[in-house]
């Protein structure tokens, strides 16, 4: 969704919401978009400041903690079926077998293949000091 300022021949400036900016474009030459006060079809875009949202610092820490107990999370609720991983996980996809919340180790090579076959699958990042 993106949001238009916008400006009338009556000199009327209102905002409204289009799904895109070609979906506003289309629909503008089209006359669908009206002004609100007089009804005329002549509205064009009024210049906008665009929003400037102020980016919250975030400390390695708090993503490393994060990380940590995304991964606690994941291992409280799921079974590792190690290596079998694969093969386990597409055959759930396949209907073969039913579906259970797993996790297990994948080569890249074998994750882009599940990937490539439509499996949801996700790979949960090692924190690095979980691996020293």
């Amino acid at each position: 969704m993106i949001k238009f300022a916008l400006k009338c021949d009556c000199k009327a400036e209102f905002e409204s919401w289009f799904p895109s900016g070609a979906s506003y474009d289309s629909q503008a030459r089209d006359g669908l978009i009206a002004c609100p006060r007089c009804g005329s079809r002549k509205v064009e875009k009024a210049p906008m400041a665009p929003a400037v949202v102020a980016r919250a610092e975030i400390s390695r820490a708090e993503v490393r903690d994060t990380m940590r107990a995304f991964r606690r999370h994941v291992e409280a609720n799921t079974k590792d079926v190690g290596a079998e991983f694969p093969q386990q996980a597409r055959d759930m996809h396949l209907g073969l077998t039913p579906e259970a919340p797993i996790r297990g180790i994948a080569s890249r090579e074998e994750a882009k293949a599940l990937i490539d076959e439509g499996v949801p699958v996700m790979p949960v990042p090692r924190v690095p000091e979980d691996v020293n």
